[in-house]
């Protein structure tokens, strides 16, 4: 009777409405008052749940490996309880002592269906655009979600304001129409963390990592589809690529919170937990190119306004984040084989000239020389323009050219900002706008329309006028579906920005129309600079701000691709006409 009752669909639908359940649990916990009855809850649930994952094991040809390790975990948990009570605590002492063992034990079993739930959706006929800004989509409503309840803000936030929040950490954008410091608890800053993480890399990176782990193997179209969402080469290595995504981010920024904890004076902090929080939340922000800050204004707050070793390694974050995995693993085996082979010629003292294999690709150089001048270029403008302007309360040469590198590195999708930007001179502030409009790298947290969009687009240009049919760079030629698809992406962000600004300047008649701009430009591009009216814009300019960021980091490109679905490529071609240009 009862095998017959827990098979084929009615385990499912048990399954179902255990889950919600415990969904419903969890959100009640994280978001109100904590009661013994939320314990007594948790320890329930985790028998039925245990049973499901235990019925696994006997019905399942090959278990996915989180089935056992969730298995043993909540039955640890049942362990613990049943180890409390016969010690003589009371049942409600034991499960509420327990509390957070049976959160984390649910957790984990979340984890395990959301990542074979990826995995499901992976191996399925579903459009890479269509699955890219579904799982944004569904990670913004839930953000939105959390941000709402009451334990997340001291007092309350409307739905326009948490959904712009949420949007704005995950498109790492960072604009801000609440103060984060003030209008969020703990749990609120905590949960815009987890936001700026997930949309930094991409929630489906980190579930793909999860679900390949757990599940241990996948098919060819899940691998197909990965390699697409993680910009990899080659398809055997796919894997590997992800969870080397995923370790490297989270070196980088443990790295960087130690830098900045360090960096920073301990007498600017209440306590040492406060220093270790601040640190965290700052290098997951700069290196996602985030831009929040739990400072109310900012890395502009008078406590850290000179502090130039934290705004070195802000800087330092931000560009590595901007860079992107590929650009820089490129890099680490270039460095790597180089020295080998240093090592090797002078060991044998070899005279010959040793023959290197090509180790930087085209994109890696394309990207690595255009952000280099637009670093340099950037500094040296600033540094010019804002001399007796935004930098002139900085005494020091090394305070005026860390201000100016601070100034040049992060427009470009970061969005700290260590000077007040309404000191900004005119130049100052079209140049910055340049900068956010460029934006970071292709594969990278940052957004824009990329630097190798920017410069395909002006070697074009530069093609055209030496009357050569295609770019050449480093003895290779760039294929004309890279400079179409540039092309592309420019006209597409112009689309965006001009219908932005229209919308706004309708809705915002009394303000300036380069503050609105300037605006819209930062959405867009996700760079979350602002020239101070994001609180002041009412809520249809609000949710313009929304569908521009949201529109920024997933790309116009891939929306319309996604709307359009594949379009398979025609095998003949139409004779050719000139048409008048110029």
């Amino acid at each position: 009777m009862i095998s017959d009752f827990l098979s084929g669909k009615r385990v499912k639908f048990v399954a179902y409405f255990l889950q919600t359940i415990a969904l419903g649990l969890v959100l009640y916990d994280l978001g109100f008052e904590h009661t013994v009855w939320l314990s007594a809850g948790y320890a329930i649930i985790v028998i039925p749940l245990l049973l499901l994952n235990l019925r696994l094991h006997f019905t399942e040809k090959k278990v996915p490996r989180l089935a056992w390790a969730s298995s043993i975990a909540l039955a640890s948990l049942m362990l613990a309880v049943l180890i409390f009570v016969v010690s003589g605590n009371s049942w409600a002492d034991s499960v509420e002592q327990l509390h957070n063992y049976h959160l984390a034990g649910i957790a984990l079993y979340f984890v395990h269906r959301a990542s074979l739930t990826i995995q499901g959706l992976l191996s399925r006929q579903i459009h890479p655009a269509n699955l890219f800004v579904g799982s944004f989509v569904a990670i913004i409503v839930l953000g939105a979600l959390l941000l709402l309840l009451p334990a997340a803000t001291p007092g309350s936030i409307s739905v326009t304001d948490a959904f712009f929040t949420a949007t704005s950490a995950v498109c790492v954008t960072g604009l801000i129409v609440v103060d984060t410091a003030k209008d969020f608890t703990f749990f609120g800053q905590t949960v815009i963390l987890f936001l700026i993480q997930l949309g930094g890399l991409g929630i489906l990176t980190f579930t793909s990592f999860f679900a390949y782990f757990f599940k241990g193997n996948s098919s060819l179209q899940e691998t197909v589809l990965l390699r697409d969402m993680v910009s990899s080469e080659q398809l055997g290595n796919v894997f590997k690529v992800v969870v080397k995504i995923v370790v490297f981010t989270l070196v980088i920024e443990l790295i960087g919170a130690l830098g900045i904890y360090f960096s920073t004076d301990a007498a600017h902090f209440e306590s040492w937990y406060e220093r270790v929080f601040f640190s965290l939340f700052h290098s997951v922000s700069a290196f996602c190119n985030a831009g929040f800050s739990i400072l109310t204004d900012g890395l502009y707050d008078s406590r850290f306004r000179f502090h130039y070793g934290l705004q070195w390694m802000v800087i330092l974050l931000v560009i590595f984040g901007g860079l992107g995995f590929n650009i820089l693993n490129n890099l680490y085996e270039y460095l790597k084989i180089t020295i080998k082979n240093s090592i090797y010629t002078w060991e044998r003292n070899l005279d010959a000239v040793v023959v290197r294999p090509r180790i930087i690709s085209l994109n890696s150089r394309i990207v690595i020389q255009t952000t280099l001048i637009l670093l340099i270029a950037g500094l040296v403008f600033f540094l010019i323009s804002e001399f007796r302007h935004s930098i002139a309360q900085h005494n020091s040469w090394w305070g005026k050219l860390t201000t100016a590198m601070f100034c040049s590195t992060t427009p470009r999708t970061a969005g700290f900002n260590t000077i007040d930007m309404r000191s900004l001179s005119v130049p100052g502030v079209m140049a910055t706008m340049l900068l956010m409009w460029i934006g970071a790298s292709p594969a990278s947290t940052g957004g824009g329309i990329k630097t190798s969009t920017f410069a395909l687009a002006v070697m074009n240009v530069w093609a055209v006028v030496r009357g050569r049919p295609h770019i050449e760079l480093g003895h290779r030629e760039v294929p004309t579906e890279s400079v179409q698809r540039a092309f592309a992406i420019i006209g597409l962000s112009f689309v965006a920005l001009s219908v932005g600004i229209f919308a706004l300047s309708w809705m915002e008649p009394d303000k300036d129309l380069v503050d609105l701009s300037f605006e819209c430009v930062s959405a867009y591009s996700t760079s979350g600079l602002s020239l101070g009216i994001t609180s002041s814009l009412g809520t249809g300019s609000k949710w313009v701000l929304i569908v521009l960021m949201f529109t920024g980091r997933v790309g116009t490109l891939n929306l319309l691709t996604g709307m359009l679905q594949q379009i398979h490529r025609a095998h003949y071609r139409y004779p050719q006409e000139s048409v008048l240009i110029n």
